[in-house]
């Protein structure tokens, strides 16, 4: 759970601009009210997407991963989740790691076990705590898998420019076709990139 939190905070400061300031002075009210508010934006970004990508591609294909309790898109909703982190959380969510190993989508099972995830054909994340948290999503677009990646926050976040950077470094690496698309409305800023596959067939 301190991970969990490090991870939050460090996103807080980057948002703020004081990524130098010590972790221990920052209050729990001050992040929670930074959390509060992110949910709210989080609602717009997933009503975002869902015009971009079409509600059964995040509510029946989808599963959220490597986001956790605090920061995912899936409160009050019924989108799959792969977390590390799911303090909080209930429905439909798996306990463990999201893997890419070898092109195929895996998860380290809380027991430590490892297993390819065959359920699921858009898998989803956002505002990732660093550009790391990426890694492979990339490689399962380009072998045919569905993904949706995104940014959102405050049009007041002073860290805009950087997470624009990351996705754009990301979106790059990706193979034709696939769609990007971003705004604002009101003071929530929103970006995606999303695969535009071929026509798909169940998996076996």
């Amino acid at each position: 759970m301190e991970k969990y939190y490090n991870l939050l905070i460090k996103q807080y400061l980057q948002s703020i601009g004081y990524v130098d300031r010590a972790t221990d002075e920052i209050t729990v009210s001050e992040l929670s009210d930074w959390i509060l508010a992110r949910q709210k934006h989080g609602e717009v970004y997933l009503n975002f997407i869902k015009e971009l990508v079409g509600s059964e591609k995040i509510y029946v294909d989808g599963v959220e991963v490597r986001k956790g309790g605090l920061d995912t898109i899936t409160n009050n909703n019924s989108i799959a989740m792969i977390s590390e982190y799911p303090y909080g959380l209930s429905k439909r969510v798996v306990n463990g790691k999201f893997l890419v190993q070898n092109g195929l989508p895996k998860v380290r099972c809380a027991d430590g076990s490892i297993q390819t995830i065959l359920a699921y054909f858009n898998y989803i994340t956002q505002n990732p705590y660093d550009i790391n948290y990426l890694q492979g999503l990339d490689s399962l677009h380009n072998l045919g898998e569905y993904i949706t990646v995104g940014i959102f926050g405050s049009t007041h976040d002073l860290d805009i420019e950087k997470k624009i950077g990351e996705i754009t470094y990301f979106e790059d690496k990706l193979y034709e076709p696939f769609i990007s698309e971003g705004g604002t409305l009101g003071d929530t800023y929103f970006y995606a990139v999303t695969s535009k596959p071929k026509t798909r067939t169940l998996k076996k």
